[in-house]
């Protein structure tokens, strides 16, 4: 009786310990797995950057030579591809803040901003999508609204994706 107890316990141990060892290399490929995926975020979102930089810089000389060559009926249009473009380049830098989120390293910028501004940017940025969705966006205000003291960008992409998603849902 006492030597089969014995072998039970020391094959209970080694299970046990061949347990934690799997669980251990688990634990290490998923660590490995995510820290490649954030790499991976934070490069992407670099690389898309640059050339969405360079449509904001090209659609912003177009706005201004369109105006010094008084061809003022394309700015409102060369506007709309600015604004989206600013859009595309806030949520390429989404994806870089869900690595940044991930590893603990983000980080929130306060500043003074017109509301009256944005509110008006992001109307313009959505109304593409209300219109492609038989929807429509009714802003009113009693006066000008001032300014906010807040993370434009982080405030910029909430106000996006909650009017975006009641656009499309």
């Amino acid at each position: 009786d006492g030597l089969a107890v014995t072998i039970r316990l020391v094959v209970d141990l080694e299970q046990r310990n061949q347990a934690e060892k799997d669980l251990a290399e688990a634990k290490e490929s998923a660590e490995q797995a995510n820290t490649a995926k954030s790499a991976f975020l934070a490069n992407m979102s670099h690389e898309l950057r640059t050339p969405m930089n360079a449509i904001l810089g090209y659609s912003e000389m177009l706005m201004e030579d369109a105006e010094d060559a008084g061809q003022e009926d394309f700015v409102p249009d060369l506007k709309k591809i600015h604004d989206a473009g600013n859009h595309l380049l806030t949520l390429i830098n989404d994806v870089l803040d869900l690595s940044k989120i991930e590893s603990g390293r983000m980080e929130v910028y306060a500043e003074t901003i017109d509301l009256d501004g944005l509110i008006d940017q992001i109307a313009g940025t959505t109304q593409p999508l209300m219109i492609k969705n038989n929807n429509r966006l009714k802003i009113e205000r009693v006066g000008e609204l001032g300014s906010a003291h807040q993370d434009l960008t982080k405030l910029r992409q909430a106000s996006l994706n909650l009017i975006s998603n009641a656009a499309k849902f």
